[in-house]
C-alpha cells in the first residue's frame, strides 16, 4: 500500500509538472489582467482608451469558447500592408527564450469574420528597430492562424525566425502584433486573453500608497483626458528620478481648463494623510494643479504648484491639510497642467504619484524617535542613514541631504513639510521655523 501510494503521488507530481514549469502568463484580457501598455496603433481600437490603455469593448459572442464581458475590438488600417499594434510590458520581458525554444508556447482568443486570419507577433527593441530598418532590432517573429468563422476561438503561435541576432532576451522592450500582414485588408477582428512572456512586474505586491509610478504600480485608472498621455521611456533618468518608465501629458491647444482624470482604485479617506507627492520635468514654467474629488464631484478639494520650468525633475507635495473632512471619501484626482491656458500644447512629464505618510511634532516627539529642538531634527538613532526631503508650503523640494549625525539642522524658514526616510521607517513632519 506505501509503494502504491508512493507511485501514486509522483504520477500525479509528473502530470503537475507542465502546469508548474510551463505556464502561460496573461498579458491581456482587457478586464482584470492588463499587464501591457499600447503605443502606435495604425487601424482602431473600439472604444479608445487614456493614457496608453486601451479601452475595452463588449464581447460580442459570450455564448461561444470565450464568455467574459469584455475584450478589445480591432478594425485594420486598409492603407498599412504592415498594419501594427505596438505593445510593451511596465518591465522587460524575461522568459522570452523559452518561447524560441518551444518550452512554453503563446496564445490569443480570436473572432473573426473569416478563418485564415493570420496573427502575427513580433519582439523587439523599441529604440533599435525604426519601421524603415526591417530586420533591424527585431528579436523574434511567431505567428498563428485561425480556422473558425464568426466565433471565438483560441490560437497557438508557432515560433518563425529570429530577425536580428544582435538583440538578446534582455533587450527586448516592446512587441508588435499584426493582423493579416501583406494585405490591404480593413477587416475587423475581436482579441482577448493574450498569454505570453512573463515580466518583473506581472507579480509584483500592490502597494496601494503608490497611485501610479507607471511601472509597477499602477494602482488606479485614467478615464478621461483632453490631451494624451504615453507612458515612455524616462527623458532624464538622473537626480531625483532615476526610473526607467514615466507619463509624458501633452497638453491639449484648444481648451482653457484642459483636464486628465485619474480614478483611484481604493477610495482615499485623507483627513489624517492629507499630503500627495507628484515629481514633474518640464520646459515651461506652469502651474499645475491636482484637485482631489468625491464620486458625485460636488466636493473639490485644490491644490497649485508652479514649475520653474529648468528641464530637471522636481518633487512637489499638494497639501491639503483640514480641507478634506473624514465624512468624504476621495475617489477620483483631476490634474490641470497650466489651467486658463489655450494655444499651444505644451508638455509634461509625470512620474510617482504617491501618498505622503504624514504626522505632527507631537505625535513624533512622543515616539521619542524623532524631536524638534531649537531649529533641529535631533534622532533617538545615531549611525543610521537618514534621507532628509523639506517642501516648502508650495510644495517646491527646497533640499534633499542624508546625513549620519543624531541631529540635523533647518536652515529654511516658514511652513515646511520635512520628510525623514530612516531603514524602512518613513515620518513626515510639519513645522513652522521662524
Amino acid at each position: 500500500n506505501t509503494f502504491k501510494i508512493i507511485m501514486k503521488t509522483i504520477f500525479t507530481f509528473l502530470l503537475l509538472i507542465p502546469t508548474l514549469v510551463f505556464s502561460q502568463v496573461v498579458l491581456e484580457d482587457f478586464e482584470n489582467n492588463r499587464n501591457i501598455y499600447y503605443g502606435f496603433i495604425s487601424g482602431n481600437f473600439d472604444p479608445p482608451g487614456v493614457a496608453s490603455i486601451v479601452g475595452a469593448a463588449t464581447n460580442p459572442d459570450q455564448t461561444g469558447n470565450n464568455t467574459s464581458s469584455f475584450c478589445g475590438k480591432y478594425t485594420r488600417n486598409a492603407t498599412e500592408q504592415y498594419d501594427v499594434i505596438l505593445f510593451s510590458p511596465y518591465s522587460n520581458f524575461t522568459d522570452l527564450g523559452d518561447y524560441i525554444s518551444g518550452v512554453k508556447t503563446m496564445s490569443i482568443d480570436v473572432w473573426s469574420p473569416s478563418p485564415n486570419t493570420v496573427v502575427q507577433i513580433t519582439f523587439e527593441n523599441s529604440t533599435i528597430a525604426q519601421p524603415d530598418n526591417y530586420p533591424t532590432g527585431r528579436h523574434s517573429r511567431f505567428e498563428a492562424t485561425t480556422s473558425v468563422t464568426n466565433g471565438w476561438e483560441t490560437i497557438t503561435f508557432s515560433f518563425l525566425e529570429s530577425p536580428d541576432a544582435n538583440i538578446m532576451d534582455q533587450d527586448v522592450d516592446q512587441g508588435v502584433i499584426l493582423i493579416n500582414p501583406e494585405t490591404s485588408d480593413d477587416i475587423t477582428v475581436y482579441l482577448d486573453n493574450l498569454t505570453g512572456p512573463n515580466n518583473d512586474c506581472i507579480d509584483a505586491t500592490a502597494d496601494f500608497q503608490v497611485f501610479d509610478d507607471f511601472e509597477c504600480q499602477r494602482n488606479g485608472e485614467y478615464s478621461f483626458s483632453h490631451g494624451v498621455l504615453q507612458i515612455l521611456n524616462n527623458p532624464d533618468a538622473t537626480g531625483l528620478n532615476t526610473s526607467s518608465k514615466v507619463g509624458k501629458y501633452t497638453r491639449s491647444d484648444f481648451k482653457n481648463n484642459d483636464v486628465l482624470i485619474f480614478e483611484f482604485s481604493q477610495n482615499l479617506n485623507l483627513a489624517s494623510n492629507e499630503v500627495l507627492s507628484l515629481k514633474l520635468w518640464s520646459t515651461n514654467s506652469k502651474d499645475v494643479i491636482i484637485s482631489l474629488q468625491d464620486d458625485s464631484g460636488t466636493n473639490s478639494f485644490d491644490q497649485n504648484i508652479t514649475l520653474p520650468g529648468n528641464s530637471s525633475w522636481q518633487q512637489f507635495t499638494f497639501d491639503y491639510d483640514d480641507q478634506i473632512p473624514s465624512s468624504v471619501d476621495i475617489t477620483k484626482a483631476v490634474f490641470l497642467f497650466a489651467p486658463d491656458e489655450a494655444g499651444f500644447p505644451y508638455e509634461f512629464y509625470m512620474d510617482d504619484f504617491t501618498l505622503v505618510e504624514t504626522s505632527n511634532i507631537s505625535e513624533i516627539s512622543t515616539n521619542n524617535s524623532i524631536k524638534v529642538e531649537n531649529n533641529k531634527l535631533v534622532f533617538n538613532e545615531s549611525n543610521t542613514i537618514k534621507q532628509i526631503s523639506i517642501f516648502d508650503s508650495l510644495g517646491r523640494l527646497l533640499q534633499k541631504s542624508e546625513t549620519t549625525n543624531n541631529f540635523y539642522e533647518i536652515k529654511h524658514k516658514g511652513l515646511l513639510l520635512i520628510n525623514v526616510q530612516e531603514q524602512n521607517n518613513s515620518s513626515t513632519i510639519k513645522l513652522i521655523n521662524n
